[in-house]
């Protein structure tokens, strides 16, 4: 009898730790379930620079838009005049394409593409504002391309929404407000546009082609399959069931199957973000007409190289090529 308590008594300790350690893991599912836009979204409110300072040295005009139709009243321009009942907005940069021959930025590579796709509608990644992709606006701008970049509510100068952070849902109405823009204020032809998502930016860029069919093309860049791979990556999350916990889906992989517009995969295959295998696997689901280019040694944020075949080379071949119904 004296040798059994001990015995007992050691249960007992096993038995609380054992509780404390399903504690735990239940409070850390309940955290990555309720903060995921936390870690998922990464804006910033900070402007680096506009497009007219240097280096870039771009003509530009500020535009603002209603995130919901008739949010608020309009003005002239069609756009909402930031004092509506109800209003939410997005802040942007409408850069027309140059009207006059300006030296080549970056030698050797393509310009003014005689293309009927003519206007760019650029979609950022999670983290920053439209400020941080301006220098790949330079190589659009050569291209010849007019671009619109908007911030989502939360980035940039873009106030955040009533709900508080970005997310799925939310970033999908702003890609919607900005093609609304093009379309409905500037009346530019749905063909004429290419969306461009990069990063995260590819999922929402894919979520407005599934809706707008009628789009020019899709470009993903350095884009992931699902956030539920993205999340299975994470040494940490493995041991969590992310597949449930997960509700901001961006579900690319399942989506890409239903696409209805040309779209072109651009990957650096020295991603050590989002690794370039997944727009190989997107690309493979993908109906026709699709294509894949890898930049070598192209890293998630660093994608021109210059050489016999860049990514800017490749968009030209790309949209040289594809023929839409007319």
């Amino acid at each position: 009898m004296v040798l059994a308590r001990p015995k007992k008594h050691l249960w007992k300790i096993g038995g609380g730790l054992g509780a404390i350690a399903l504690l735990i893991y239940g409070i850390t599912c309940l955290f990555i379930a309720t903060k995921q836009q936390n870690w998922i979204f990464n804006p910033k409110q900070e402007m680096l620079m506009t497009p007219d300072q240097p280096p870039v040295n771009l003509d530009y005009q500020t535009v603002t838009i209603p995130v919901h139709s008739g949010a608020g009243p309009k003005g002239d321009s069609g756009l909402s005049d930031g004092n509506g009942p109800n209003t939410e907005v997005l802040n942007g940069w409408w850069i027309p394409a140059r009207s006059e021959e300006r030296s080549p930025i970056l030698p050797n590579e393509p310009q003014n593409l005689d293309t009927p796709i003519n206007v760019i509608l650029y979609l950022g990644g999670r983290g920053g504002n439209r400020s941080y992709h301006l220098p790949r606006i330079e190589g659009f701008h050569q291209l010849g391309f007019n671009v619109l970049m908007a911030d989502y509510r939360g980035y940039g100068d873009s106030p955040a929404g009533p709900l508080g952070p970005p997310s799925e849902a939310s970033v999908y109405e702003d890609a919607a407000a900005a093609w609304r823009y093009l379309t409905e204020v500037r009346q530019i032809p749905p063909e004429q546009i290419l969306i461009y998502g990069e990063s995260l930016g590819g999922a929402i860029a894919l979520e407005l082609a599934l809706n707008h069919a009628d789009a020019g093309a899709l470009i993903m860049q350095s884009t992931f399959t699902s956030m539920t791979d993205m999340a299975q990556r994470v040494t940490f999350l493995r041991f969590f069931p992310v597949q449930t916990l997960i509700t901001e889906h961006f579900d690319s992989i399942t989506k890409i199957k239903s696409l209805q517009v040309p779209v072109l995969f651009l990957h650096g295959t020295n991603d050590d973000i989002v690794p370039y295998e997944m727009s190989q696997t997107l690309h493979a689901a993908a109906p026709t007409p699709k294509d894949l280019f890898l930049i070598p040694d192209g890293s998630h944020f660093q994608i021109y190289k210059p050489g016999e075949l860049s990514y800017l080379k490749a968009m030209e071949r790309f949209l040289l090529q594809i023929k839409r119904p007319s």
